[in-house]
């Protein structure tokens, strides 16, 4: 009955002109039920269950893998963005990546200071004696810390650049958070040396803006 039935698929394929891989599968069935002794046969038709499951994935490939391409999200990521999108007067991000572009080494005019600056003047009150080199630093750094409060005062926040992308390719950098480690440590260090000049009540904004700060890069 299998033999006929294979010989039936195997000429059905033919004359409606199937795919050359349901031909092949056919003519490897119908073959081997004539060769395959009767005794041995239950092992070959659990055999055959497996093959065909196999087989039947191979017959609906593709015979040209070169029309596979990844799948790119590009109207999910475009449709996300939009959603989300924040006018870049009303959007922190826009000042934190403007800091994070030109922050870091490399400027001949910034002070130098001790690698371990922020540990030096980040636990509490210090005055600008305490920690010249450190004084002279935030000094330099007065503008950047200006444009941090304004980013602070700022509701909302949405790295779109970023975000855009990191979403494609998968690859790209997200939002630059070592950089806005530091300049929270920054704002922090300055928060203190303003605590131990002025008072506390004087350091409250900058206190404050480096809450706002990790409230940005979670949102």
């Amino acid at each position: 009955m299998w033999i006929a039935l294979f010989a039936i698929l195997l000429t059905a394929s033919i004359a409606f002109h199937a795919p050359r891989k349901v031909l092949a599968l056919c003519s490897i069935l119908l073959l081997g039920a004539l060769a395959v002794p009767r005794r041995p046969r239950r092992y070959f038709w659990a055999s055959v269950g497996w093959i065909t499951l196999a087989a039947t994935v191979w017959v609906f490939l593709p015979d040209d893998p070169s029309g596979w391409r990844p799948y790119t999200f590009d109207a999910e990521a475009q449709a996300f963005l939009a959603k989300h999108h924040v006018p870049d007067t009303e959007n922190a991000a826009v000042i934190y990546e403007d800091i994070c572009r030109i922050w870091g080494p490399g400027d001949p005019n910034e002070p130098n200071v001790r690698v371990d600056w922020c540990d030096r003047a980040r636990n509490g009150p210090w005055r600008s004696e305490d920690h010249p080199a450190v004084a002279a630093w935030l000094d330099y750094h007065g503008p950047t810390v200006n444009r941090l409060l304004e980013a602070a005062g700022r509701e909302q926040c949405f790295f779109e650049d970023s975000i855009g992308d990191s979403l494609t390719p998968l690859d790209a950098e997200m939002p630059p958070i070592a950089q806005m480690r530091q300049l929270a440590y920054m704002l922090m260090v300055s928060a203190n040396r303003d605590w131990g000049q002025r008072g506390l009540a004087a350091s409250m904004e900058k206190q404050f803006a480096v809450l706002k700060l990790g409230a940005h890069l979670s949102s």
